[in-house]
């Protein structure tokens, strides 16, 4: 099965997260981004993408994201997240849909369970 280039994006992002390499936000999202958390704190543009990616680093070097599930429709992508790595045996899930434009991810609706996330 062939990725397309929304999935290829993403699975990209979360590689460079789970190997701690560096995360040119720029590559990923684009200037008008908006992350929309029901019952979370939403963040929006390039700083709001850097903001949320230091969250998910500050949860721990042992954390790593893992993606359980991914369907592409059009301009969105849909992604069904385990988070692995948490403190004291806790275990995380999350579900993200991703929209896209011209290549870079627009908007974020994302909903996490189960983990204690910084800043919220």
């Amino acid at each position: 099965m062939t990725l397309s280039t929304h999935s290829q994006l993403l699975r990209e992002l979360v590689a460079r997260f789970n190997e701690r390499q560096s995360i040119e936000v720029e590559r990923y999202f684009a200037p008008n981004f908006q992350l929309r958390q029901p019952g979370g704190r939403d963040r929006a543009g390039l700083a709001g993408a850097r903001d949320m990616i230091d969250a998910l680093v500050a949860l721990g070097e042992q954390v790593h994201l893992r993606i359980l599930a991914m369907v592409e429709q059009d301009d969105h992508v849909a992604v069904r997240w385990q988070v692995e790595g948490l403190q004291a045996g806790a275990a995380a899930a999350m579900m993200g849909i991703y929209r896209f434009e011209a290549g870079l991810i627009v908007e974020d609706w994302g909903l996490a369970v189960g983990a204690p996330w910084p800043g919220e």
